[in-house]
């Protein structure tokens, strides 16, 4: 048989209320701090000595201070520490309750600490937002005043031009602590400095809004020494039951916004990416508003996440981040964990065994912006497991399907969406050891159903069939050939299985598959297969892939022994905007499958092929030419990754390399050409040498 040259275009696309009526008080410690710490030695401390005309606090005047003045972005600021080492108890009642309280401390020294922890935060805090702590009329000066607070450490009294003072616990200093708190209420003062429109709202909505208030002073605090910060958020745990916006100190949603939207530092920084808690202040200040997290998020991640899409993610990575891949999966993990693990964040509503059958929970989503989870652990019966939400007619609910490989190397696979109904299948037993499904809402509760079945799957082979047969070469010599196929229970694709669970046949004689080209492409599975030696004048056989010894497809007269003639491949690549679309959340953008079909089309080249590889896309001049809104008429965007290269013995591996290296750093860019891309491609394949 004579097999011509074929020319081959492949188009890839596919703080509490306060006591007082003006006071922001910040309760107890809302998480575990390295209290009591070792003094301090303060350089350059200020001047302590008898003042005139400090506070008074239950009949005791706070009859010394400590003045601590420095420069923070070229502007001399000072702190001041009023304070009395005169160690007399007062009386106060509250709420019918008698308390005797001690104001003192014991020493010049611990003011001097107190003064210096100041200073530390307003440099740290300055360097990162560009606001000074919060001194309207208050010559540049904060007042910090030692009094032993009742049901509090610390206590950011709400600021007012000529009114700028912060209370701090004198017992707590007298042990030895006070640090993290005095980090705590400096940032509270940062949050006043927001003044053009924030501040203004957030004393009147106080403490509805401590999710963001108390919980990003925890941030704050955690972000200016390397030992706290390494101390701050260990251990933590979050409630997914109730809503997000009902949380106040240690708000862990807060760590995950920062270090998804953030730029800044490294994890070993302490103020690693809080760049992005001060641009939500900066929207704060821009819309007199906190609640601006519809517009931010889109905003600071150039319009990767919608607000939903965020808290989507942020549900499925308390599960799923001690798991997940940082590099391919950075929106499942915590970057930055300190160095100390935090606790469970994504608590259990189910946690059942399965070794086969069904199992089914009927339930309703518990709180706006909240999470149940409901986990199973496959037994040996349950190598497949389906995974179904079904939801009340109209519901919008938030669905999360995670599978994990838990022990090294760990690994998630993830399918999201938000809609009525969902459902998708998983290798369980033998490759994922737990599985999850996680259903949340937004801003209206809905009744779901959850169903975990024990499935047994078939295997449909896609490519080659008898109508569309590979050319494997001659018997005695063969050459490789590409194999597409998928796995389903009949409702949803299997994913998450794995090359070793597949064997390949030619009517009997082993197929192996080529190492490295073994893939996961959308609802599909690819793999280049090289097939075995056969006797001399053998044509046509069968083609044959079983899954775990057990369940087949076998494909009539597939292969066929002959050698084909050689091949000018163009591999074309969409690289419109669109292609960074996600389906399905989780199984990978149009351009990830795209790329990954690409890499293994690129391992089937051989001696004597010619090679092509472009991608392209359309400039969006003039401003929005793309359809449907515009003309259509946008300037071509092609570009050539890899010049028409004829292929010998001596450089194929290294074409090869050059052109997987190229496809896997094609990335999405504007409009979607096709047809002139298609056509460029054409004429770069015949164009004359």
């Amino acid at each position: 048989m004579s097999i011509q040259r074929l020319l081959l275009i492949v188009l890839v696309a596919t703080a509490c209320l306060g006591i007082y009526g003006v006071a922001a008080a910040h309760g107890d410690d809302p998480h575990p701090h390295p209290e009591p710490l070792p003094a301090v030695q303060v350089n350059g401390a200020g001047i302590h000595a008898a003042c005139a005309g400090g506070p008074v606090i239950d009949g005791i005047t706070l009859d010394e201070c400590i003045t601590r003045s420095f420069l923070v972005g070229g502007v001399n600021k000072t702190v001041r520490v009023w304070y009395t080492k005169n160690a007399v108890t007062a009386n106060r009642t509250e709420d019918g309750v008698d308390y005797t309280l001690e104001h003192w401390i014991s020493s010049d020294a611990q003011a001097q600490q107190v003064a210096a922890w100041f200073e530390d935060a307003w440099q740290r805090y300055f360097a990162d937002s560009g606001h000074h702590l919060y001194d309207n009329g208050c010559g540049n000066t904060i007042n910090v005043q030692m009094e032993d607070g009742i049901g509090w450490s610390g206590i950011a009294y709400w600021g007012s031009s000529g009114n700028c003072r912060i209370g701090i616990d004198s017992p707590m200093v007298r042990g030895g602590g006070g640090q993290w708190t005095v980090y705590h209420e400096a940032q509270h003062y940062l949050q006043y400095s927001f003044d053009n429109g924030c501040y203004g709202y957030l004393k009147p909505n106080y403490p509805d809004d401590a999710e963001f208030v108390e919980g990003y002073a925890d941030l704050g605090a955690d972000s200016v020494d390397v030992a706290l910060d390494a101390m701050g958020y260990g251990g933590i745990t979050y409630d997914p039951s109730t809503s997000m916006y009902e949380k106040s100190y240690g708000n862990i949603f807060n760590k995950y916004f920062i270090e998804q939207l953030g730029t800044i530092g490294t994890p070993a920084d302490p103020w690693h990416r809080m760049d992005a808690l001060y641009a939500h202040y900066n929207e704060c200040d821009n819309q007199d508003d906190l609640y601006v997290l519809n517009t931010l998020i889109p905003s600071l991640s150039g319009g990767k996440w919608s607000e939903r899409a965020f808290f989507l993610n942020f549900f499925a990575a308390n599960w799923a981040k001690d798991w997940a891949d940082p590099v391919t999966q950075p929106e499942l993990v915590y970057t930055d964990d300190d160095g100390n693990a935090y606790g469970n964040l994504a608590t259990l509503s189910q946690n059942i065994n399965m070794g086969g059958g069904t199992q089914s929970f009927p339930d309703s989503t518990p709180d706006d912006w909240a999470a149940r989870y409901y986990q199973v652990t496959p037994q040996a019966g349950c190598p497949y497991l389906q995974m179904e939400v079904d939801g009340a007619s109209g519901a919008q609910l938030v669905i999360n399907f995670m599978a994990a490989k838990t022990s090294a190397p760990t690994k998630v696979l993830r399918s999201a969406k938000i809609g009525e109904d969902f459902v998708r299948t998983f290798a369980a037993n033998g490759v994922h050891n737990r599985l999850v499904t996680a259903v949340n809402s937004f801003t209206t509760n809905y009744n779901y159903t959850v169903n975990f079945r024990c499935v047994t799957p078939t295997i449909n082979i896609l490519e080659p069939r008898q109508v569309k047969f590979a050319l494997v070469g001659d018997p005695t010599s063969p050459i490789a050939f590409l194999a597409r196929w998928s796995v389903s229970d009949g409702s949803s694709p299997v994913r998450g299985l794995l090359e070793d669970d597949f064997t390949f046949d030619a009517e009997g004689d082993a197929i192996s598959v080529v190492p490295g080209t073994f893939q996961e492409v959308g609802n599909e599975y690819w793999a280049v297969l090289l097939p075995p030696v056969k006797a001399a004048g053998t044509t046509f056989v069968d083609f044959r892939v079983t899954l775990n010894g057990s369940i087949s497809d076998t494909e009539t007269d597939a292969l066929l022994y002959v050698a084909p003639g050689n091949s000018d491949i163009a591999l074309s690549f969409d690289a419109s905007g669109s292609m960074n679309t996600e389906d399905v959340i989780g199984e990978g953008s149009r351009l990830t499958n795209a790329k990954r079909a690409g890499q293994v089309v690129a391992d089937l080249l051989r001696s004597g092929d010619r090679l092509l590889v472009q991608d392209w896309s359309a400039f969006d001049n003039p401003p929005g030419c793309g359809l449907p809104g515009g003309s259509g008429n946008c300037p071509l965007d092609v570009r050539t990754l890899l010049p028409r290269t004829d292929l010998t013995a001596g450089n194929l591996s290294a074409v090869i390399g050059i052109a997987r290296t190229q496809i896997n750093n094609i990335t999405a860019r504007l409009w979607t050409p096709v047809g002139a891309g298609i056509e460029a491609a054409k004429n770069a394949l015949l164009a004359n040498p």
